[in-house]
């Protein structure tokens, strides 16, 4: 079967923690480091300095900034000069693949409607309540909040498919319906082949070419989203988040979030609260 798919049907964006600050020249650095998740600066006062693998950006009022994940990076303050900023963590995904691999881009844009879009960095920064029905709203008024600055900043940021983006044209959705169907128990490569009946090593072959990463990877990227989801609005233990996002060992778990989203999930959950 012939498919045209979409690369960024199944997008999907986590906010992690963010906030509204005036900088201090000599606690806000880092240096040739390189994090596990994306971060927003949209600079209200002043100028900063933004490295991404060794390119030199200095962004200043009124310009919205992309620090993308998985590459080395350094920032510092401009000698002298003061910072402002609303900034945010998140992390973003499609097809299992991180969406600034899919997608390159501009890291540096000039915002037109500035207040529209510092207002939307305070929705996304807004607390939670001590109720979790209503967390369950606030975390989508902030989930569409998230979405609305990234799609806003892809807009502006003249983006363009990767030059390694493979469409292979198989129509692997029975796949991604079984996964979503069974993200909570164990189940194999072989389980997931069967269900477009390729053979399983043909199939890992066909899936990371189209995907860049194994099966069992976007499936472990799956249980991740969905054990963020948990942790954010129920107050699930970790053993039955571990239960529900089929890692099945609360150690294991805890070990692979805290790679996959720097922070353990008591940290994450904790940041919540904030």
């Amino acid at each position: 079967m012939q498919m045209n798919l979409n690369p960024l049907s199944s997008f999907q964006a986590t906010y992690l923690c963010g906030g509204n600050v005036i900088c201090n020249e000599e606690s806000w650095k880092d240096a040739h480091y390189i994090p596990a998740f994306n971060k927003f600066y949209l600079v209200r006062i002043g100028e900063c300095v933004c490295d991404v693998d060794g390119t030199e950006y200095l962004p200043k009022a009124g310009q919205l900034t992309l620090m993308p994940e998985n590459h080395v990076q350094s920032y510092c303050m401009s000698r002298g000069k003061p910072l402002a900023k609303h900034w945010c963590h998140f992390t973003a995904h499609t097809a299992g693949r991180r969406l600034f691999d899919v997608l390159q881009t501009d890291l540096v844009v000039t915002v037109p409607d500035f207040d529209g879009m510092a207002e939307l960095f305070v929705k996304i920064h807004r607390p939670y309540a001590g109720d979790n029905n209503r967390n369950i709203c606030i975390e989508m008024e902030r989930q569409a909040a998230l979405i609305q600055v990234i799609s806003t900043y892809i807009a502006l940021a003249n983006p363009r498919y990767s030059d390694n983006l493979i469409h292979l044209g198989h129509d692997f959705e029975p796949v991604f319906a079984y996964i979503r169907k069974n993200l909570s128990v164990k189940f194999s490569v072989e389980d997931l082949s069967k269900t477009v009946h390729l053979h399983p090593n043909y199939f890992i072959k066909r899936f990371h070419d189209a995907y860049g990463c194994s099966p069992m990877q976007y499936v472990n990227t799956q249980r991740i989203e969905q054990a963020k989801s948990l942790l954010k609005t129920t107050e699930l233990s970790m053993a039955q988040i571990t239960e529900k996002t089929g890692f099945g060992d609360v150690s294991y778990f805890s070990k692979y979030f805290k790679k996959a989203v720097g922070f353990t999930p008591s940290l994450y959950r904790s940041i919540r609260d904030q």
